[in-house]
């Protein structure tokens, strides 16, 4: 396996330390935007899929990812990009997305990492309130 899912997200730990202010709980499960089987990513709005996947709690370990990871290569795929955004976290859970991009060719896995922010608790530079973004999207649905 040519990813470093593992690795990708001790990255993210480390940069979101640096730029939020949340306390990001070790417990860490994953909003999945993709399909193994069938692309959905012209189906339906992505911000309302996984407003609705966090408010539902369909989500998934860090193994159940390795196997669709897996999977892909059984299937004689590769990873060419992998997406890690942070999108809450409490005390007890924090809810990073995860975006897999498969090619048909061996390439190298490139990585993308960011925190999914809506305001700046210290002005431009940060540091950020992750949470911020799906309180506000919260407050505006109802």
């Amino acid at each position: 396996m040519n990813c470093d899912f593992n690795g990708a997200v001790r990255a993210l730990y480390k940069q979101a330390k640096d730029i939020c202010t949340n306390n990001l709980s070790e417990n860490v499960v994953f909003i999945k935007r993709y399909d193994i089987h069938d692309p959905f990513h012209d189906r339906e709005d992505p911000v309302k899929y996984i407003l609705d996947s966090f408010l539902k709690r369909k989500v998934y370990t860090p193994e159940q990812i390795m196997e669709d990871i897996r999977q892909y290569e059984t299937n004689g795929l590769y990873i060419k990009w992998l997406d890690l955004s942070l999108y809450y976290s409490t005390a007890e859970e924090t809810f990073i997305v995860v975006t897999l991009y498969a090619s048909k060719t061996p390439v190298e896995t490139e990585y993308h990492l960011s925190a999914v922010c809506a305001s700046l608790d210290q002005g431009e530079s940060g540091p950020y309130d992750v949470n911020d973004y799906v309180d506000n999207m919260l407050t505006q649905k109802d």
